[in-house]
């Protein structure tokens, strides 16, 4: 777990600041969407893997599932707790490694968003998470989740920047991204700078390490793992079937039946 972790060792602490803008109603409307079209019954046990600060998980309670959300950095945990605190409903957070699922089962869907997955790195691992998933979501329930496709890489070294304001504090994030082949696994060295009231407050660097399959590639997983791929989608809340260079890849997979 201290891989995984030492990932969002720093940076948790501003997640909500860098991504304030995503429209996380508009996904859970389509996560929602995505469980009444392909869950054979009614789901309301969702488990959450790589949660994150909670926000899907908030509402996705406050319209009345049942969730559980696991993410190994103890920061974010902390943070989901608070915002279900705020929120006033009953959310279970837990500081959990999604490779070694430590959960009782019954769980209609599992949800990873946000290219989570990614952070299981070798063969052996992935194995672990999907015979986690087989033992805690219900024969026939769905698992639904974000890849990165390798074919849609952007030549190497590819770099980005970009800046985000919440109150008095201004983020800046700098990203230098280099595909390994050998390993399969697209590095991303991210660098912060945090000013409050233009007074710099942080400075720090992380290393994210992310594995990326094509789309062959994870429908074979998927097979071999014991699910059924329903469909694939362009990210969320899109109808297109991904193309070959398609980067950000949503999934929607049903473990048969045992």
């Amino acid at each position: 777990m201290a891989l995984l972790e030492k990932s969002f060792s720093k940076f948790a602490s501003y997640y909500d600041v860098i991504y304030q803008r995503y429209d996380y109603d508009q996904e859970c409307d389509f996560l929602i969407n995505m469980f009444q079209r392909y869950y054979e019954g009614k789901a309301e046990g969702i488990l959450d893997l790589g949660c994150g600060t909670g926000s899907h998980d908030v509402i996705l309670a406050k319209k009345g599932f049942k969730v559980v959300g696991i993410d190994s950095s103890t920061t974010m945990i902390e943070l989901s707790r608070e915002k279900a605190r705020n929120s006033g409903f009953e959310i279970e957070f837990t500081v959990q490694d999604m490779r070694e699922l430590q959960l009782t089962n019954g769980f209609d869907c599992a949800i990873c968003m946000f290219g989570s997955l990614g952070y299981v790195l070798s063969d052996e691992d992935l194995k672990s998470l999907f015979k986690g998933l087989r033992n805690v979501i219900k024969p026939n329930g769905l698992f639904l989740f974000e890849f990165w496709n390798v074919d849609g890489l952007k030549p190497a070294p590819y770099r980005s920047w970009d800046k985000r304001e919440k109150e008095d504090i201004r983020v800046y994030r700098f990203s230098e991204s280099n595909y390994d082949a050998n390993e399969g696994v697209l590095d991303i060295r991210f660098a912060f700078v945090v000013l409050e009231q233009e007074r710099l407050i942080d400075e720090f660097e992380e290393l994210h390490r992310i594995r990326v399959y094509s789309l062959n590639e994870m429908k074979s997983i998927l097979k071999d793992e014991g699910f059924d791929v329903l469909h694939m989608l362009v990210g969320y809340a899109g109808k297109e079937e991904p193309i070959e260079d398609t980067f950000r890849v949503f999934a929607i997979a049903k473990l048969i039946g045992q």
